[in-house]
């Protein structure tokens, strides 16, 4: 089976850790998964990039949505 992978890495150059997160999908999947991130992204208007390190109080249940929403 073919799996596609998506990550992305966070650090401040001084500090001695990183985090790094991903999602590892199966290529059947890719397809409904854009597509149940797109249109859940375009209900809630989250149409610039997703950083969680930007998030408020007030985009934080959005954000939380959208992981809900992969499972």
């Amino acid at each position: 089976m073919i799996y596609h992978i998506y990550c992305d890495e966070s650090r401040q150059s001084k500090d001695r850790f990183m985090v790094i997160g991903g999602a590892i999908i199966p290529s059947d999947n890719v397809e409904p998964f854009n597509k149940t991130m797109q249109k859940y992204r375009n209900e809630q208007k989250m149409f610039s990039e997703l950083k969680w390190s930007k998030v408020t109080n007030q985009k934080l249940t959005e954000y939380k949505g959208l992981i809900n929403n992969i499972n």
